[in-house]
């Protein structure tokens, strides 16, 4: 295994390049991010299905992301392109591992912290009767109890990214096996944690900014604006990172190589 170190403000060059992919095509990425929002927004089967079929269709996007940076045209049939690859569609749906362990370890989190800070709030606030979809998380868990979730639920969720951050285009692109893909991308997350650690919060604090934005819009149809724009961009972000810290060491570029010239004969 073979990568490249690079600066922390390279996340930059990475979201940059991500957005430069977009505005270049917007129609089909926008489109593929579309689909993928409206399947997580059906009520609890939309979301556990895209949670284990997620990473194929990230690659897919992915896919059309490297399409069109070596001078083609994303299409939104490459949606499916982890699937159409012999090969690929297992090795990709088991990197939703992480996530499936990401998603189990915050239920139970989340459990222990309502036990033991949930009663003093609940008790502390009257023990009124909880409306589910009124709930208020720092009455429901107490501000104490709502403070330590967030300190446990982030790096958790740093670690599953630093798990998928570079594997997912590793698998899809270079064949590699999901599990040596995953252990490969923690070590090069962690070799270039500035410009991973950057790119994440990055996109974190931009993806919410949005949804501010976009709150006085009825819920769905901000989900789905906010779905359609990120879903892309994160794709095309792990395409650039992967280009920069993997494939440049195999002098993998953006654009295909030029033709060789027409031999002469004499």
């Amino acid at each position: 295994m073979q990568f490249k170190r690079v600066e922390p403000a390279q996340a930059v060059e990475w979201i940059g390049c991500a957005v430069r992919l977009l505005l270049a095509n917007p129609a089909p990425f926008l489109l593929m991010g579309l689909a993928m929002t409206v399947i997580a927004v059906v009520p609890l089967l939309g979301a556990m299905a895209l949670l284990i079929v997620g990473p194929v269709f990230y690659a897919g996007i992915a896919s059309a992301a490297r399409a069109q940076d070596r001078g083609g045209q994303a299409d939104f049939d490459q949606l499916l392109e982890g699937f159409r690859q012999p090969g690929k569609a297992g090795p990709l749906i088991a990197l939703c591992l992480p996530s499936v362990a990401m998603v189990v370890l915050a239920v139970m989190l989340g459990v222990m912290v309502l036990m033991s800070f949930g009663a003093s709030a609940l008790m502390a606030g009257g023990a009124q009767p909880i409306d589910p979809s009124t709930v208020d998380p720092a009455a429901l868990f107490g501000t104490g109890g709502l403070l330590v979730l967030v300190l446990l639920l982030i790096p958790l969720g740093l670690a599953t990214a630093a798990l998928l951050f570079f594997a997912l285009p590793r698998v899809m692109f270079d064949g590699i096996e999901p599990f040596p893909a995953m252990r490969e991308s923690a070590q090069a997350a962690a070799a270039n944690l500035g410009a991973f650690l950057l790119t994440v919060i990055t996109l974190f604090f931009a993806r919410a900014l949005l949804a501010i934005l976009l709150s006085w819009l009825p819920f769905f149809l901000g989900a789905l604006i906010v779905g359609s724009v990120f879903t892309p961009l994160i794709a095309c972000v792990l395409y650039a990172a992967w280009k920069d810290v993997f494939a440049a060491n195999r002098g993998e570029g953006g654009a295909e190589p030029p033709m060789p010239p027409p031999a002469i004969e004499v």
